[in-house]
């Protein structure tokens, strides 16, 4: 809209007396020391980016993609199994006492390989979204960490950022500020704002649960960074991974624990659909049913918790 406002002579105070052709951004004073004419003030804007896209502010991220091994390992779980876990009385603490730490971990016998720990956190970060459909006030994030990708602090920080960001809109608004600052700089992410953006961003929510697969496959300088960072929430955790005594007992003294090994039931269940998925053994097991009866026994007495 244009506007135009005069200012005669002897109407009262002038200003910029004897100043002709300044401009103050989009304002234009012309021809002062007479009349003072202020011409098309238009609104005054910051300089660098005042909005960006989500897309924009998850490639500033980088964060690991956790949602892609999520996917793949509910993909892999046989339906009707692990359903043990979410029964437990130390998973009913989780999801109902805020500040509440689980470790669901391995049998030591068996190096905790095997036995079936990502299916596990994976099968629990779906029932949470079944229980919790409209997420508006809580949010829910996981990270799935893997020996091969070597993965620092930053990076699972990042990764849990990128999940809140695609999902909440008051993530995205609250980190917005720190991109646009780092990208007048040029700046990348550091740890240190992660850390804090997370933090920001997670007490916005009335409740927060985190489901960290694997921090046995991480460097101990990244456990301790991600242990220290969760001890600081008072948020709901589970923590699926081989044993870690010494991490638990230092920075989660008072947490619960689950041992994870294989179930009868989950065993039962598996060889009965690798039966009915493979048409060679129906027909031979169909012809001598009480080979499949020890065929479970067998299964089971070799799995060994796995």
């Amino acid at each position: 809209m244009d506007c135009d406002i005069v200012a005669p002579r002897g109407s009262g105070t002038q200003f910029f007396s004897g100043t002709s052709n300044v401009s103050a951004r989009e304002i234009s004073i012309l021809n002062a020391g007479g009349d003072i004419n202020i011409h098309n003030p238009g609104p005054i804007s910051s300089a660098g980016p005042t909005t960006a896209t989500v897309d924009e502010v998850l490639k500033w991220l980088k964060g690991a993609n956790f949602r892609a091994i999520y996917r793949l390992s509910l993909e892999a779980r046989m339906a009707e199994t692990g359903t043990w876990l979410i029964a437990t009385f130390e998973f009913e603490e989780f999801v109902r006492k805020k500040g509440t730490v689980v470790w669901a971990t391995g049998l030591r016998s068996t190096i905790a390989v095997g036995s079936g720990k990502t299916i596990l956190a994976a099968s629990s970060i779906q029932h949470l979204e079944v229980v919790f459909p409209d997420r508006t006030e809580t949010a829910i994030v996981y990270a799935f960490l893997r020996y091969s990708e070597s993965l620092s602090l930053l990076n699972i920080i990042a990764g849990l950022l990128d999940q809140l960001v695609r999902s909440h809109s008051i993530a995205f608004a609250h980190i917005l500020p720190t991109y646009q600052h780092s990208k007048k700089y040029g700046d990348e992410l550091s740890c240190s704002e992660a850390v804090e953006a997370l933090k920001g961003i997670l007490s916005l929510f009335s409740d927060v649960f985190i489901i960290i697969d694997g921090l046995d496959e991480v460097d101990d300088g990244t456990k301790d960074g991600v242990l220290r960072f969760l001890a600081s929430l008072q948020a709901h955790v589970l923590i699926t991974c081989r044993p870690l005594d010494h991490f638990q007992r230092h920075h989660t003294p008072h947490a619960l624990h689950i041992s994870v090994q294989a179930q009868t039931r989950d065993i039962d269940i598996y060889v009965a659909q690798r039966i009915q998925e493979s048409a060679v053994l129906s027909e031979i097991l169909s012809k001598n049913p009480a080979i499949a009866g020890m065929l479970r026994a067998l299964v089971k007495e070799k799995s060994q918790g796995m």
